[in-house]
């Protein structure tokens, strides 16, 4: 019988070890229970995050409106994109009678016969339209050209210093000129080859010694006039580049290289308001191309208008339409010396 007393100690110490685990267990419910805490505190944080980024967006597009009024705009209303689209739809030419096209023009209707010349929509060289439409281009362009000779020759009695020849004689080689840029690129807008043809180009970058305010940013001494970027007034003078084939081919190559899909080349005519200036600015102002109506686009730095309509701007404000935008901090000389350069224009 004494053997079988000692046999009961063994079986009590294995049972104690596995009292002690189940003190283990609360500990395991608090993990459990922090990393959910954490979790919520990480949703807020992401929900705050987000409101900011929502104002910083609306805080963007403001900034960008507030670029757009250095933009240059005339007085007047010119044809907007969506307005220029629904020019562009053409009309029937039968309905339209080209044969007073000329005379009606020469009566007085100068906008009512060139819009219904845009709505003819392409014209091909062969078509019956483009002799009656050459001719209301011709008749445009010799009124460009008188207004211009007429501009230039006040500005110089004036005083006015040009910083280029103001007005040059069309190439003796137009015609080359253009016939190489419509085969390696594509044909120009008539308008447009009827102003290099009759007018040839143009440039009223300067200054005159009587304005408060410079046209024109000189680095250095230039006759006697030296100016600080704000000291200069953004006239946006009327330039129109020389027809250079060589260097429009040129840079017709380096545009594809870029070019993504739906971009339009520009054949480039003028540098913009402020580099006209002298002053670091935006890109050149360019005539979209190619283009077989009578009346192409020009594209002013992002604003989209007719090349006639800005021909009509330009010398609305006697060659000078950056003053349109500046009329309102300008010096008032400025603004007189342009209304009388403006003064009797003929009306095209």
């Amino acid at each position: 019988m004494a053997t079988k007393k000692p046999a009961k100690p063994r079986v009590k110490p294995p049972r104690k070890p596995v009292k002690a685990k189940k003190a283990s267990r609360p500990r395991a419910k608090p993990s459990k229970k922090r990393p959910s805490a954490p979790a919520k505190r990480k949703t807020v944080k992401q929900a705050k995050k987000t409101k900011p980024v929502k104002k910083a967006k609306k805080v963007k597009t403001v900034k960008k409106a507030t670029r757009r009024p250095p933009t240059v705009t005339p007085a007047t209303a010119t044809p907007s994109p969506a307005e220029i689209a629904g020019l562009e739809r053409p009309v029937d030419a039968a309905a339209v009678d080209l044969t007073r096209l000329l005379e009606r023009y020469r009566g007085g209707e100068h906008e009512a016969v060139w819009d219904e010349l845009r709505r003819l929509g392409p014209v091909a060289s062969t078509a019956p339209q483009l002799a009656y439409a050459e001719a209301v281009v011709a008749e445009t362009m010799a009124r460009v050209r008188t207004n211009l000779e007429r501009i230039v020759e006040r500005l110089k009695s004036s005083g006015y210093r040009f910083i280029y020849p103001a007005l040059t004689a069309p190439a003796a080689r137009v015609d080359e000129e253009i016939a190489r840029i419509e085969e390696a690129i594509g044909v120009l807008p008539l308008s447009v080859k009827s102003f290099y043809r009759a007018v040839g180009s143009i440039s009223l970058m300067g200054t005159h010694p009587d304005w408060k305010l410079s046209g024109y940013l000189f680095d250095d001494e230039h006759g006697g006039l030296k100016t600080a970027v704000g000291q200069v007034v953004y006239t946006d003078p009327l330039v129109v580049y020389p027809l250079d084939a060589k260097y429009t081919i040129a840079e017709h190559t380096d545009w594809k290289e870029w070019a993504e899909e739906g971009d339009r080349f520009r054949v480039t005519i003028a540098p913009d308001v402020y580099h006209k200036a002298n002053v670091s600015g935006g890109g050149p102002y360019g005539v979209f191309i190619p283009d077989a109506r009578v009346d192409g686009e020009i594209d002013l730095d992002g604003r989209d208008t007719f090349f006639i309509d800005y021909l009509r701007d330009c010398l609305r404000w006697g060659g000078f339409p950056g003053l349109a935008a500046e009329r309102d901090q300008s010096d008032p000389a400025i603004l007189e010396f342009a209304r009388r350069l403006a003064a009797d224009l003929v009306s095209f």
